[in-house]
């Protein structure tokens, strides 16, 4: 398979029917992490680096949690 057909395979499963699932979902994904940015913001002062690590880890653990349900529904 060249770099190509993989690109190309990428694109087509991006507009796969899964997607459209996956967008149900992502309206609360983001409003999760505006509002963990705006409640960590309250007043604090904090670091930038600092912030920008702790709002990672915030967006991360979610996508951890949709990837185990995913993965284990797929494997079912």
């Amino acid at each position: 398979m060249t770099l190509g057909q993989a690109f190309f395979g990428g694109v087509q499963n991006f507009f796969s029917e899964w997607i459209y699932c996956l967008l149900q979902i992502i309206p609360f994904f983001v409003a999760f992490i505006v509002g963990a940015f705006v409640g960590e913001l309250d007043g604090k002062k904090v670091g930038l680096k600092r912030h920008a690590v702790r709002l990672a880890l915030i967006g991360i653990i979610p996508l951890v949690g949709y990837t185990l349900v995913f993965v284990s529904m797929g494997t079912y």
